[in-house]
């Protein structure tokens, strides 16, 4: 977890974090950006800038447009995004399937989410077709590391119920998670809250 006061920098940490991990191997990266759409649009145009290197909205229309901010710097890797900056960009099944993006491919994806009951079922079902039976009959996703970054995850995250009652969005990242066979998960919230762990504090 990571914990940083308001406009401390907790959006451009985790951009730099993302891009580390993409070096580092990880394939697929599903950032929850909190409840509500403007902070959705808000974070998909930051991680336009910061990773994707172009207009998200462009991919998602096969356009070929201007590149923006990393974009503008050589690079090998090509990211594809399955969702958009724009007020309905928002993850979509009919979209993401008629993108034809593999997740296993050799480019890495990104999405940027509403932390919302909906689409979160629908990017597990989305996500469940490339899943397999592994050793104990479970459906698991091979071969692609996925980082999960839970913007403002004091906000519906976290578990108020019990371990045999697990609130739904809890529940939902938690299978989320589970249907890859390699994932790592970090939360990024606000200073006034989680007194009793102990975080990486951003100034």
């Amino acid at each position: 977890m990571v914990v940083g006061n308001v406009q401390s920098g907790k959006t451009a940490n985790y951009t730099g974090l993302i891009n580390k991990a993409t070096d580092a191997g990880y394939k697929m990266v599903i950032v929850i950006a909190g409840i509500h759409n403007t902070l959705r649009k808000q974070t998909q145009e930051r991680i336009d800038e910061g990773f994707i290197g172009r207009n998200s909205a462009d991919i998602v229309r096969r356009v070929n447009g201007q590149k923006i901010g990393v974009g503008k710097y050589a690079s090998e890797i090509e990211v594809y995004s399955y969702t958009t900056s724009e007020e309905n960009g928002d993850f979509n099944r009919g979209i993401a399937t008629t993108l034809n993006v593999p997740i296993t491919g050799t480019n890495p994806t990104v999405l940027v989410i509403k932390k919302n009951k909906s689409v979160l079922e629908n990017l597990i079902r989305w996500l469940a077709q490339f899943s397999q039976n592994d050793a104990n009959g479970n459906r698991t996703i091979y071969d692609v590391p996925v980082l999960v970054i839970d913007d403002e995850a004091d906000s519906a995250s976290v578990n108020s119920g019990t371990e045999d009652d697990v609130r739904t969005i809890n529940r939902l990242i938690r299978v989320l998670l589970n249907l890859f066979h390699k994932n790592s998960f970090i939360g990024y919230t606000c200073h006034s809250i989680c007194q009793s762990v102990h975080p990486i504090i951003l100034e």
